[in-house]
């Protein structure tokens, strides 16, 4: 018998063997089949995985049958001993035979297996937004051979994937009994909960989004709430049902017609929810805190009365206040988009809701150094709502008390110092704002800062500065009546004035300095122009230049009169005919050599031809010498480059220095560099002069400098062209992957001359490679550019590449094309040119209304239908599409993070708005009958008159500012002024900027008057309406306007706030018993943080005594308990507290109990209650529960009781209206 389970053993044991390779097989397959494999590869690896699955379940049968046949042996084996007569010797180890290992490697094998089914299931409920980032890697996720692929798996497939694992899981679980028992429950809860949320989420898209009422409503509605309130233990779970939460939110909102907006529509989400949600929101450790906060924030913009109800909007505002800082723009964002609407305003109160956000600046008084950084986040907030009209206007409310908080802050003597904070606003926006501030008592303030700092302190310095910064832009953008007054300053010339005091004239006298010197300097402070390099005439810099070249001209003076034994002993001295170790050689010497005696002839042919002086110099830069070409690309051996081409230059200055270049083997040995290049050479080289490599490391990329000065002159170009070296060029530009040789050669020719040098421009210009062709695009762009004149031939390149086959490269050459045409010579010379620009799309469309502002363009494109096609497009479509672009564009000027080196946006708006069909038109006389014509502009001025002050219908707000960018564009112009006056549309335009309740329109309005304010005439009568034009020094107008009277302008009509957090009126039986009463009454005053603690051990103690047990397992006094804090308001430690108190298990018996306690517990309400609300009894004076209070306490434990006491005695002298409609005991518990 014992030979017989040895036999069993040892076949167990081979089985055991065979069957970790056969694993180990699997899971390197496994792993292959998550890495990128060809097809061939991969069908491959799948048969030998399907191999040795089969392998493994062929021996996990053989393992299973020999376990149980070796089992029945030894218990059969065991009952015949155990009939013998026991002799005193102990039992053989072979009569207890057991095989542990083998038992061991199979349980290790299942639980392996399980575990991983775990890990699986945790990974599929991520996977769809690990899906969205990158695939995962083998070594981190699960390994099995049905997890799709991340990156292109569809959701059927994930979904299938996850049933398939749940599966699994369950038979893994039935088969193996010690497997149950080992695993940790709540890990398989957690893991299997966060995979029902997930396909709750998915299969939402096909269902019914769930009702707030009925019992489906009230399952989930339980579930979400109970797992909102675990820990950070269940962080998966969580995050399901946060992303389940979010799409209820996404496909269920709805929206109310007939006029759908900013906050009108509805949310599928009851109040106990969320309440819930807002706890998350709320508690500041938890970290789903951000994401929550951006879901109450979409809330807001969709259902504002849910929000208002469950106290979402409180939340909002505190985390807008206190962080964290990194949703700070997005709620402001939000609230200003609430304030816009005179229907979403009233839910704020005014002067005091919004205005939270300040307290980072007005509250930073007395505060530390850890302070800094909130207040440089509240800064940033202010800054983007005074941005825009929203939070400008609203900022102006109760006669600028939200401004005059903040200038005043500046009042307050030893403040920390504080940055000066520019702003990057468009010349009207700052005009309103240096009005607003300067009427709020900026200059005042900034006055009373560097009076009550020492003199030269950075404090005062910044005030000082700020103040210049202020009176200089006053003085370029505000009409020189209002700028005047500012620029007078009377307090600080005051204090100048002060002899008595003599701090005070020390005081004033510096500040009057600094600002004279900001004024003198500011050009120099004035970045240049981008892109710019040509030398302006009013440069600081022009002086130093000229003193530059008077010195180099008096050198080169000098040089050219030595004689000849200084001549001599400097070619001696340079060591050139001494060594040829350049760093050996007196480079100063050489150099000065060089640019002096060297530029004349004579000299030039007695280095020549006596000394050799020049051929050993030019030997160094022979290529295959390997001495110039060898050097490092260092910014000190750059040096040697600049040296080459002065020789050069010195070279083709004289006749004999053309004839040595035409001798010398350096033009030759280029020749053959360049060849080196060709794939088709017989001889191929191992390390070409040119390679990609020596390009970037040495000194080799200087022979195109070199080149490149030979190209600047007549016998220079005759050179390349006799050595073919033009030819090597035009073969440069259709090698593959070098398009470093390629823009090196771009960069260094020299186009002036008509001749080879624009044909390899051409050349490059239309490469089959796009990106040879994106720059040389971009280096023509800059060539005309930088150009004083129009070049035609630059022109007709630029054209060309209007019809490149690469979208990018069109648009670059369509940008810089617009550009030039700001230019009228380099206009006219365009449309002379006839270029058909119908293939460009939307990308032309500028380009096309620069034609146009021209009579001779306007014909061409009238001649050829596009008018009439445009016209009508603008009228119906593209009038709402240019409203969307001046406010993305706006949005994006006034914006901190805007990018000062995004090209994009500097080429498309330089400081002025877009162009406007509209606008353009009006420029020609032709352009002026067409409108006419059509009747358009009478359209516009009915519908401002019909719809100026709509405040509800979107759409037609939207068209409203899309009609009034177009009557300004209209009225911009000399011919299209006259349009405005017949239809008298003027005052009704100023009617709507002064009175509309929507205030990005009252904005839109602004705008607008400033461009009618563009011409003289326009000027003119918007001063009669009391609205000033700004005048350059000639007295032109500059498209700036500003009204006399402010206040006028900004106010807003007073509006009473009717956003409340909502009580919940409904009312539950009371509690049957005392044990219960005693119960929910410790719930109550979890609310009250000053007895929070007290009840809190009080519910533990209830918890322990056998005669509460049973409450804390009953469906009706969870129901109870979840009743309490889905209606008042609970912290969120609370409130997982509260859930956690009670032993109740969410299963669908459960979820039904509930739902029939939700009917049977809810006491309705009578007739009289609904029509008013029930008041306590003025005899009758019954203890009623706490409720929270707006700030939060902490105490100590040793100060509860007292605290209690207190409480106490102001409950019992102000009553208050109890959560639930009980009638508790007279004693609160958890008091001795």
């Amino acid at each position: 018998m014992v030979t017989e389970i040895h036999r069993f053993s040892a076949q167990l044991q081979l089985l055991s063997e065979q069957l970790k390779v056969e694993n180990r097989i699997k899971e390197g397959a496994e792993n292959l089949l998550q890495m990128p494999l060809n097809p061939a590869l991969r069908s491959k690896v799948e048969s030998e995985l399907a191999t040795a699955k089969q392998k493994i379940h062929a021996i996990e049968q053989s393992m299973e049958f020999f376990s149980d046949r070796g089992s029945r042996k030894r218990h059969h084996d065991l009952n015949v001993n155990g009939k013998r007569k026991f002799t005193g010797q102990p039992l053989q180890a072979a009569t207890v035979w057991k095989e542990e290992g083998s038992e061991r490697d199979d349980f290790r094998s299942v639980m392996h297996q399980a575990n991983s089914t775990i890990k699986t299931l945790l990974y599929l409920s991520r996977q769809q937004s690990q899906s969205h980032s990158s695939a995962p890697s083998p070594s981190t996720s699960p390994s099995t051979s049905t997890l799709p692929n991340p990156a292109t798996a569809s959701e059927t497939e994930l979904n299938r994937a996850r049933i398939e694992t749940m599966s699994k899981l369950t038979n893994l679980l039935q088969r193996n009994l010690r497997v149950r028992y080992e695993l940790d429950v709540a890990e398989v809860v957690h893991a299997s909960i966060a995979v029902y949320y997930h396909h709750w989420r998915i299969k939402l898209p096909n269902k019914l989004v769930p009702q707030r009422t009925g019992s489906f409503g009230m399952r989930w509605s339980t579930a979400i709430r109970r797992t909102l309130s675990r820990d950070n233990k269940y962080t998966v779970e969580k995050e399901q049902v946060i992303k389940l939460i979010r799409t209820i939110v996404d496909i269920g909102s709805e929206r109310h017609s007939p006029h759908p907006g900013i906050g009108s529509g509805s949310v599928p989400l009851s109040d106990a929810v969320m309440r819930a949600l807002i706890a998350v929101a709320e508690y500041p450790e938890d970290p789903f805190k951000s994401i929550c906060i951006q879901t109450l924030t979409e809330i807001l913009l969709i259902d504002i009365e849910l929000m208002a109800r469950t106290g979402g909007i409180r939340v909002l505002l505190h985390a807008l206040a206190e962080g964290p800082l990194e949703m700070a723009s997005l709620l402001s964002a939000a609230f200003l988009h609430i304030v816009d609407s005179p229907k979403t305003r009233v839910y704020l109160h005014p002067g005091t809701d919004l205005e939270i956000a300040l307290s980072g600046i007005t509250d930073a008084y007395g505060k530390g150094s850890d302070h800094i950084e909130k207040v440089k986040g509240c800064a940033r907030i202010v800054s983007a709502m005074l941005r825009t009209w929203s939070g400008l206007m609203y900022c102006c409310i109760n006669d600028m008390a939200a401004i005059r908080a903040l200038i005043d802050c500046l009042r307050i003597p030893s403040l920390e110092p504080r940055q000066q904070d520019t702003l990057k606003l468009t010349d009207q926006y700052i005009a309103l704002l240096i009005l607003v501030f300067s009427k709020a008592g900026l200059l005042d303030a900034l006055t009373s800062m560097f009076e009550e700092s020492s003199v030269g302190s950075p404090l005062s310095r910044k005030a000082t500065l700020l103040m210049a910064e202020i009176l200089q832009k006053a003085n370029r953008v505000l009409p020189l009546s209002i700028a005047a007054r500012i620029q007078a300053l009377p307090r600080v010339f005051s204090l100048a004035s002060d002899y008595d005091d003599n701090e005070h004239r020390i005081v004033g006298s510096s500040a009057l300095s600094a600002i004279n010197s900001f004024n003198r300097h500011w050009s120099r402070m004035e970045p240049a122009v981008k892109g710019d390099t040509r030398p302006r005439a009013n440069s600081v810099e022009d002086a130093l230049r000229r003193g530059q070249r008077q010195v180099e001209q008096a050198k080169l003076k000098m040089s050219m009169q030595m004689d000849d034994k200084t001549f001599q002993a400097h070619l001696i001295d340079t060591q050139v005919m001494a060594t040829k170790d350049h760093t050996k050689w007196n480079f100063d010497t050489l150099q000065d050599l060089i640019d002096g005696p060297l530029q004349s002839a004579k000299r030039m042919e007695e280095a020549i031809k006596v000394s050799r002086y020049i051929r050993k110099v030019m030997s160094f830069f022979h290529p295959f010498s390997h001495r110039f070409s060898d050097l490092p690309n260092t910014k000190a051996n750059h040096r040697w480059v600049r040296l080459g081409c002065s020789l050069l230059n010195a070279l083709l200055a004289s006749p004999d220095g053309v004839r040595f270049l035409h001798d010398d083997e350096f033009l030759g040995q280029l020749v053959k560099s360049f060849a080196q290049l060709d794939p088709l050479t017989p001889t191929p080289v191992s390390d070409p002069i040119f390679s990609k490599k020596r390009m970037q490391e040495t000194l080799t990329c200087g022979y195109f400098e070199m080149l490149g000065a030979l190209s600047k002159r007549k016998e220079g170009i005759e050179l390349l062209e006799q050595f073919k070296l033009f030819t090597a060029f035009y073969h440069l530009t259709e090698l593959r992957n070098r398009e470093d040789l390629i823009k090196a050669m771009i960069e260094n020719l020299d186009y002036n001359i008509d001749g080879h040098s624009r044909i390899v421009l051409s050349k490059a210009l239309t490469s089959p490679y796009k990106p040879v062709r994106h720059y040389s695009t971009n280096y023509l762009g800059g060539l005309i550019r930088g150009s004083q004149t129009a070049n035609a031939w630059m022109l007709r390149l630029l054209l060309t590449q209007l019809y490149d086959p690469a979208p990018e490269v069109r648009e670059l050459a369509v940008r810089f094309l617009e550009e030039a045409c700001e230019s009228t010579d380099v206009l006219q010379m365009v449309v002379e040119m006839q270029p058909t620009l119908d293939h460009l799309g939307e990308v032309g469309h500028p380009l096309l209304l620069k034609f146009m502002s021209t009579p001779t363009g306007f014909r061409f494109l009238y001649a050829a239908d596009y008018i009439d096609r445009e016209i009508e497009s603008w009228f119906h479509e593209r009038n709402l599409h240019y409203v969307v672009h001046i406010e993305v564009f706006l949005a994006k000027a006034f914006s901190q993070c805007a990018n000062d080196d995004d090209d994009d946006d500097a080429l498309a708006f330089e400081g002025i708005v877009p162009p406007h069909f509209y606008g353009v038109m009006a420029k020609t006389e032709l352009g002026c009958e067409v409108l006419q014509e059509k009747g358009h502009f009478a359209e516009f001025a009915q519908f401002i008159r019909r719809h100026g002050m709509e405040s509800e219908d979107q759409e037609v707000i939207l068209k409203l500012k899309s009609v009034l960018w177009a009557v300004g564009n209209i009225g911009a112009t000399e011919r299209g002024l006259p349009f405005l006056e017949e239809e008298e549309i003027i005052p009704a335009i100023l009617e709507i900027a002064e009175q509309s309740l929507v205030l990005s329109v009252r904005g839109t309005c602004f705008f607008v008057l400033g461009l009618i304010s563009s011409t003289p005439q326009g000027a003119e009568i918007l001063d009669d309406y009391q609205w000033e034009a700004t005048l350059s020094p000639l007295g032109l107008p500059t498209g700036l306007c500003v009204p006399l009277d402010v206040d006028r302008f900004v106010s807003i009509p007073r509006w009473d706030c009717v956003a409340s957090e909502a009580v919940d009126d409904s009312r539950l039986a009371p509690p049957e018993s005392d044990e219960e009463m005693e119960v929910m009454t410790a719930i109550y005053n979890l609310a009250n943080t000053v007895i929070a603690n007290t009840a809190s051990r009080s519910l533990t103690k209830m918890k322990s005594k056998p005669e509460y047990r049973h409450i804390f397992s009953s469906p009706s006094m969870f129901y109870r308990a979840l009743h309490t804090i889905s209606s008042q308001k609970y912290r969120l430690p609370v409130r997982r507290y509260v859930i956690d108190l009670f032993n109740i298990d969410l299963d669908a018996n459960m979820v039904q109990q509930l739902a029939e306690c939700a009917i049977s517990l809810r006491i309705p309400l009578t007739a009289q209650e609904l029509a008013e609300p029930s008041e306590p009894s003025p005899i009758e004076e019954k203890p009623a529960p706490f409720r929270p209070r707006p700030a939060h306490h902490h105490v100590d434990e040793s100060d509860e009781e007292e605290s209690d006491v207190e409480e106490k005695e102001q409950t019992a002298k102000k009553p208050r209206a109890p959560v639930m409609s009980l009638r508790p005991k007279s004693r609160i518990i958890g008091f001795s």
